[in-house]
């Protein structure tokens, strides 16, 4: 049999029967955009592999190699997925009732994990084999009920749903997640700039063209920036503690002389300007440190 090359995103979405036309619907992106990521011709950004990884069960960072399989199981694939979406009626399948009421919340396999300590891994194992590790079995199911405020036992309760459920579901959360990176890039662009005029030599004059650059900046930049900010907050506030240890030390002595009042009220101008470039970078930590870019 002759073998060729796919991804194992194209692979996964032919064996849940899944078309390329529902998968563009629901992340939202042109057929020809998403033909590529499926080839591997074309870089997926991280957003949309998370969501795939999510969406099909599978750690995202699995899902674009590639592997060698016969041209016609894939053929075969191709040609169930075809006749099977041409044939279908709505229909009734069980998923468990956790996993039920994360999509009801509309909520991802990632932000319950943050809320409930536990490796994103551990949600999608329990949604799909109802089960983790052995040693962490009875914590986790006891924080993921605390979280959904039901019993433990309700959590394995099955739950029928429509058979295009989750995919509804997801792609309403992938609206929110789109929606809330949005946001973030506007807070970034609003709270940032001041910070960056202070510390960053080669900020762009005038808010719009830092606007602009905020849009480009891809998710590794962002990260950086984050870095960087966080990194000459801490210096400001090193600097911050020594100007004030020092004029503690002059209250202290009580000094009238001239130079000493002078240098006081020096120091007292530098440390306000010091502490107010610190909280504004604090800030600028907080903003961007909320979720993944």
């Amino acid at each position: 049999m002759a073998k060729i090359a796919v991804t194992k995103l194209k692979y996964v979405r032919l064996s849940k029967g899944e078309t390329i036309e529902h998968m563009t619907e629901i992340l939202e992106v042109s057929r020809n955009q998403y033909v590529k990521w499926e080839e591997g011709t074309s870089t997926t950004p991280k957003i949309k592999k998370e969501f795939l990884g999510e969406y099909f069960n599978i750690n995202h960072k699995k899902l674009f190699t590639k592997f060698w399989i016969e041209r016609e199981l894939i053929e075969e694939l191709e040609k169930k997925t075809t006749n099977e979406i041409k044939n279908i009626n709505p229909s009734v399948v069980t998923i468990l009732f956790a996993k039920y009421e994360r999509l009801r919340r509309k909520e991802t396999q990632e932000t319950i994990a943050r809320k409930i300590g536990f490796p994103k891994h551990y949600v999608g194992l329990f949604e799909r084999e109802g089960k983790v590790a052995s040693d962490r079995q009875h914590s986790f199911e006891k924080a993921l009920a605390e979280y959904f405020d039901v019993s433990v036992e309700k959590l394995y309760e099955p739950k029928e749903v429509s058979s295009n459920f989750e995919s509804l579901a997801m792609s309403e959360i992938q609206k929110i997640i789109q929606n809330m990176t949005k946001n973030r890039k506007a807070r970034l662009a609003a709270n940032s700039y001041p910070v960056l005029r202070e510390i960053d030599s080669h900020a762009l004059v005038g808010q719009d063209d830092f606007n602009k650059k905020v849009d480009e900046m891809s998710g590794q930049e962002v990260r950086e920036l984050v870095k960087r900010t966080y990194a000459q907050n801490l210096r400001y506030e090193e600097e911050n503690n020594k100007l004030k240890a020092t004029i503690a030390e002059i209250q202290t002595n009580n000094s009238e002389e001239t130079n000493y009042k002078q240098r006081f009220e020096e120091l007292q101008e530098s440390t306000k300007g010091i502490a107010r470039v610190a909280e504004l970078t604090k800030e600028l930590f907080v903003e961007l440190s909320v979720g993944s870019f």
